[in-house]
């Protein structure tokens, strides 16, 4: 068994089922109303925008600042993302893209997702002492997003999957330090997204040892 720096965390998206005003509030506040896991709480966003203040106020409430670009928004017509620090179920996960508070090592699924990833956005070529590295999946995201540019971007998506699973296969076929849940068994792009300029992409992933993950990505 080897360990990685971990830079990617595959965490839990947390379900969040209301979101209303604190009332008296200054600066404006809200109160995000959740079904579980808020004592876990790594990171909120809304609208997209990170969160610096919040305060976990339960296993199911949380309160936090109102983003200045929001303030006028209505609470009923905002979004939240709330993610916890730790991966339970596959079901609901999310990727972090940032090094924990304190540097620390990761093994197991969280290692394999993040070696999966990792390829699966480097560009082809990018590294000169092994050429065949790189799924390139960031370069099929730069065709105009119109309906051909659209069968474009999933194929080459598609096709930078399939590299990627044929990398780690024959890495892993030589590697015998491994262990079942660091070893990929499939690899795959599912469903897609595509907005103004950007495209959501549920990415599907297998370990050895039967765990199956889909994780939503936005390029």
């Amino acid at each position: 068994m080897s360990l990685d720096i971990q830079f990617i965390s595959l965490v839990d998206n947390l379900q969040v089922v209301e979101i209303s005003d604190v009332d008296g509030a200054v600066p404006r506040a809200v109160r995000i109303v959740g079904v579980r896991g808020f004592t876990s709480a790594r990171r909120v966003e809304i609208g997209g925008v990170g969160i610096d203040s919040f305060v976990v106020i339960s296993d199911q409430v949380i309160l936090a600042d109102v983003p200045d670009a929001l303030l006028d928004v209505e609470a009923t017509s905002m979004t939240a993302l709330v993610v916890a620090g730790k991966l339970t179920s596959g079901r609901r996960a999310t990727l972090v893209f940032a090094p924990t508070s304190q540097t620390r090592s990761v093994g197991g699924i969280q290692k394999l997702v993040q070696q999966v990833v990792k390829e699966f956005l480097s560009s082809a070529g990018s590294d000169r002492f092994d050429p065949a590295k790189g799924g390139d999946a960031l370069s099929a995201v730069g065709a105009v997003l119109d309906p051909s540019g659209q069968s474009r971007i999933a194929a080459s998506l598609a096709a930078a999957a399939s590299r990627v699973q044929d990398l780690f296969l024959a890495r892993q076929a030589r590697d015998t330090r491994l262990l079942p849940s660091e070893r990929l068994l499939s690899f795959s792009v599912g469903n897609l997204s595509f907005g103004l300029d950007m495209v959501t992409v549920t990415l599907g992933l297998v370990s050895q040892d039967g765990r199956s993950i889909e994780v939503p990505f936005l390029l």
